[in-house]
């Protein structure tokens, strides 16, 4: 251990069962800039033994702030081994532990022209950014979606006129971080979201864990469903061939024709449908009248089917429908969640929407508190925006994670789908790598 002239404070610790040894250590080091500590707990000594097996540097313990709780150094103490010794210093953040920050446009294709009732598109431009620290290097995906916000260049004029400050986020304190995400960035949710998953990321690649496991989640996830955009009549039958594999079909209408496009759709399969209208119907009288045709087509919900200014009228809509409805263009951020009881009895949350996956777990609480049932979707986004929201994904009644198999040309890998089947993986944060 290298020698320091500094006097060091003297502390013990053993840790209760289930108590998060960093986040306890680190209150201790809020007054000292030395610590001499002395912790009691066999997992730790392992890791000790391990690290020095390995030869391996000792990691970052936590950072808090502006600042860097580095282990100097760690041997096991006392009878038996039983204590381990650590010398930890408190520095500021960059000393020795610089990040880098870079980012890409890259233009993805969809498999087919991606349709809703507002827009229509057969590619999409996403911003991807990687935050690397000399041993990891994290991702994070901006898809900014036309409903809320401008596109990549506005995207990209912020990151370059912003870099310094991102760069000094915490790592380790999401709720800083995302206040201040939501004070440099008001205008972009996507940007947001990008970065929010960029330093979770990391933060999960330095704890050598998936983030699902981090956030209580598990690898049982609900079957997601597959999504058929609006098209004329004549393309619905290879659409349709080419979600074979895919058990539910989530089916975009919001058109004069609406009434063709699920007969077309019911003479080729008898699959269960999700309707997601996207404001498309604009009275309440024309989204009575869906709504009830709808009923005899085997749909198991009706997705944001009016305009998000006409909460009333949807109210109005739940009263009358025996179909679920479930809130997508009206549910964005957390704050929003308490204005829709009573009209809604489910909320889609995506992370492009409401900031990333901090707010998402926020969501998710309020969800839980109101009472309404979760489903977890997206943009057409690549598996690093897809991955992100699936580590979420176990929280969910429904899922419509399928943005990655849209597109015809990923650049990533990250969680698998079959037939619907997200699957994650046991690879630290998001388990997501280029191909």
């Amino acid at each position: 251990m290298p020698k320091r002239k500094e006097q060091y404070h003297s502390y013990q610790y053993a840790p209760r069962e289930g108590v998060d040894v960093h986040e306890s250590v680190v209150d201790r080091l809020k007054n000292f800039k030395f610590l001499e500590i002395y912790i009691y707990s066999s997992a730790l000594i392992a890791a000790a033994n391990e690290w020095k097996h390995r030869n391996v540097e000792v990691p970052t313990l936590l950072t808090d702030g502006g600042y860097v709780y580095k282990m100097e150094g760690i041997v096991p103490k006392g009878l038996w081994g039983r204590f381990l010794q650590a010398r930890i210093f408190k520095q500021k953040k960059g000393i020795g532990m610089s990040l880098t920050l870079s980012w890409t446009v890259v233009r993805v294709n969809t498999k087919f022209e991606f349709k809703i009732a507002r827009s229509a598109f057969s590619h999409y431009d996403r911003v991807i950014l990687q935050l690397g620290d000399g041993q990891h290097l994290a991702y994070g995906e901006a898809a900014p979606n036309i409903r809320y916000e401008a596109g990549c260049e506005a995207i990209v004029a912020m990151l370059d006129q912003n870099k310094s400050q991102i760069l000094e986020l915490a790592i380790d304190d999401a709720e800083s971080r995302q206040e201040a995400l939501e004070k440099m960035f008001p205008e972009s949710y996507a940007l947001q979201a990008a970065l929010d998953t960029l330093f979770w990321d990391l933060y999960g690649k330095r704890r050598a864990a998936p983030l699902w496991k981090i956030f209580g989640a598990n690898k049982d996830l609900v079957i997601s469903s597959y999504t058929i955009g609006i098209s004329d009549l004549s393309a619905i039958p290879a659409k349709i061939e080419e979600a074979t594999p895919y058990p539910i079909l989530k089916i975009k209408l919001g058109t004069d024709y609406d009434h063709d496009i699920i007969r077309a759709i019911r003479a080729e399969t008898d699959k269960v449908l999700r309707v997601d209208v996207n404001e498309g119907w604009k009275t309440l009288d024309e989204a009575k009248q869906g709504t009830e045709w709808l009923i005899e087509e085997n749909v198991e919900f009706l997705e944001q089917p009016m305009p998000a200014s006409q909460l009333d009228d949807i109210a109005k809509l739940r009263e009358f429908s025996p179909l679920p409805i479930v809130a997508d263009e009206n549910s964005v951020r957390p704050e929003d969640l308490k204005g829709l009881v009573g009209a809604y009895d489910g909320i889609n949350i995506k992370l492009m929407k409401c900031g990333g996956l901090t707010n998402a777990r926020k969501m998710v609480e309020l969800s839980q508190k109101y009472g309404f049932d979760i489903m977890m979707g997206c943009m057409l986004e690549t598996s690093i925006g897809i991955s992100a929201m699936a580590q979420l994904g176990s929280f969910a009644r429904w899922l419509d994670l399928d943005g990655n198999v849209l597109i015809a040309d990923d650049p990533y890998l990250g969680v698998g789908n079959t037939g619907g089947q997200i699957i994650l993986n046991d690879k630290p944060g998001l388990g997501v790598e280029p191909r």
